[in-house]
């Protein structure tokens, strides 16, 4: 083998081994995230039946009157401009 040959081959073969050990590297520290994120203990209801607390309701502009119509369309109403 001649002295190129051979340092070709040590450079593939580094080369090789520098990119298996990233990749198992890569693969470790993906699963060790994947089980950090899902052991933490889910929280759960008490068990009581009752049902969930509920937002508070937005107000409506169809229920308070904020349309009104002109020319056959219907509008919102945005208030006055001054």
């Amino acid at each position: 083998m001649s002295n190129f040959t051979k340092n070709n081959f040590m450079k593939k073969q580094t080369f090789l081994l520098l990119t298996l050990s990233a990749c198992i590297l890569l693969m470790a520290s993906c699963n060790l995230s994947r089980t950090a994120k899902t052991s933490q203990p889910k929280t759960e209801t008490t068990g009581t039946g009752a049902p969930p607390p509920q937002k508070p309701k937005r107000p409506s502009a169809l229920a308070n009157g904020k349309f009104f119509e002109k020319n056959g369309r219907r509008y919102l109403y945005g208030g006055e401009r001054g």
